[in-house]
Formats: structure tokens, sequence, C-alpha cells
């Protein structure tokens, strides 16, 4: 993960700190995708986006695959970027090593996706599922790859491991429409909450 945090630095650098912002992307390393985070990445990690060279570093071996979007040679991931840091430099983040840019989740997966996504109206600047639980398995999605936990990197370029129990919706810089810190609870409702950015 900190491997893909320096890359994703190069890549701000050299693109005056915009990155693609596509959220939904099957098959997200071949060169006929959207551009998205993880795609335009793949140059500075030693890949090349020509449909055959391999994914090397965006998932863990130990994370079982998806059966509704199984990984590919080239579309092999176990990780999500937070929308909102994509959608702003990183010099505007404030407090930045305490907002989180990259989470894992527990699969790997050819589907890219942000988490935190926009919420349902992407104009109002809102936003949705830093953690998806979901009722019906009694289980966490999200930041639950390694012992009901997982490995963060954050806007500085840290990276930390956090139980996903501990983690609140101002880890990703984000505060209900009331303008309070959420923590992390086990409903869908609370999953799918609307955000607004804490700053």
């Amino acid at each position: 993960m900190r491997q893909v945090d320096l890359a994703y630095n190069m890549y701000n650098e050299s693109s005056n700190g915009q990155v693609p912002l596509a959220h939904n992307v099957p098959d997200f390393g071949s060169p006929f995708a959207p551009p998205n985070f993880l795609q335009v990445l793949l140059p500075y990690l030693g890949s090349r986006l020509d449909n055959q060279s391999p994914t090397r570093v965006y998932a863990c071996p130990s994370l079982a695959a998806s059966s509704s979007f199984p990984p590919t040679t080239v579309s092999d991931a176990g990780l999500h970027p937070n929308h909102m840091v994509l959608e702003r430099k990183l010099s505007a983040i404030k407090n930045p090593a305490g907002v989180v840019v990259l989470q894992e989740s527990n699969i790997r997966s050819s589907l890219f996706l942000t988490e935190p996504e926009p919420a349902h109206d992407p104009s109002q600047g809102t936003y949705t599922q830093w953690h998806t639980y979901i009722e019906a398995e009694g289980k966490e999605y999200i930041s639950n790859a390694h012992e009901k936990g997982g490995n963060l990197v954050f806007c500085d370029g840290h990276a930390a491991y956090s139980k996903y129990k501990k983690l609140t919706s101002l880890d990703f810089g984000l505060v209900n429409m009331t303008g309070k810190v959420v923590p992390w609870i086990a409903t869908e409702a609370s999953s799918r909450e609307e955000f607004k950015p804490a700053f």
C-alpha cells in the first residue's frame, strides 16, 4: 500500500493533482476501461497497459477472490481510494495525517470502486459508505482483510493498521449532515448514511 501511495504522489505531481474520478469500473486494468485511479497508476508501479501485464501490488495474496467480479491478470485489486480525497488536491486536505486516502477490501476483485463513494446526487458533494456492513451476512467488507482490520494509507503518505470497529467517519474526512463524527456501527443504515466533508 505504501508503494501505491508513492505512485499516487508521483502521478499527482505529473498531473497537477488531478486524478480520474471514475467510480465503478469493471476490468479496471484493461486499456479499454475508462481511466480510473488504479489504472493510471500502473505505469508508476512497473506495469504496462497492454492487456497482458499483471497488476503486481494491488492485491494481498491472502485475500479470497470475488465470485461476482473475479480478478483477471490485468485487473486484480483489494484496494479502495477515498473519493472525497480524489476530488481535491492533496494540498487542500486539512489534517493529512488523519485522513485516509486508501483502504483495503476483504476480497480481490476486477471491479474498481471508490469507498467512500459519491452519494446519490454527486453534484451535492456528499458521500456514503466509508464502511460497508451487510446485515444479512453479519459482515464488514471494508478494512476487514486481516484479523478484523485492515491497512490504511493516509494523505500525508504514512501507512497504519486499524481494526475496523475503531474507525470513524472523521478518519475519512467526513461528518454526517448535522456535522457529527459517526463511529463504526454494525448496521447497513449507518454504512449507507450520507456524509459531507469535515472541512
